[in-house]
């Protein structure tokens, strides 16, 4: 059975070249001063949206610490990142080549960082960061050069990531 399967897997999705599982989302350590501040930035969000009439906006705040909290509760899945002669999985889904405008791998051991950034042909689709793990980014960079242009401008990670893990969002 397991042999059907795998061959199956080939014919859909390509020889697996590399493999490895990541978290779902990161997730990071806050202290009770992180709370604190959290707390009163959106208490003080919250107050304005209310004296400006702006209760769409509260409602998005609220939301905010809502998905903020469970996700602080919830562990994340892990999700295996498949690269094959075809394409990439990760998770449930799988990304052809082609759809893939660049990608750049980014390691900085003394920032400690490691992620390859999937860049889309479409500007309606966001970017993909995955964490190396364990991984060699050679390895990674050595598999996709030949499939998917290089980005060889990228030579930190992007702003949304920086202060993502600075805010720790």
């Amino acid at each position: 059975m397991e042999k059907n399967t795998q061959k199956i897997m080939e014919e859909n999705y390509g020889e697996e070249l590399l493999s490895w599982e990541m978290p779902e989302y990161t997730t990071y350590q806050r202290g009770k001063l992180w709370y604190v501040l959290a707390v009163v930035v959106s208490c003080g969000l919250i107050a304005y949206a209310l004296y400006d009439h702006n209760y769409l906006f509260a409602l998005i705040i609220v939301m905010f610490l809502v998905i903020s909290i469970i996700n602080n509760i919830k562990k994340p899945d892990n999700l295996d990142v498949v690269i094959t002669t075809m394409g990439i999985g990760i998770g449930e889904k799988f990304y052809n080549f082609e759809v893939f405008h660049s990608f750049s791998v980014i390691y900085k051991p003394t920032e400690d960082l490691k992620m390859l950034y999937l860049e889309f042909g479409s500007i309606l689709r966001p970017r993909v960061s995955v964490p190396l793990q364990d991984i060699n980014p050679l390895k990674v960079r050595e598999i996709l050069i030949n499939r998917i242009s290089e980005d060889l401008e990228r030579t930190d990670e992007p702003n949304t990531d920086f202060f993502s893990k600075k805010l720790k969002l």
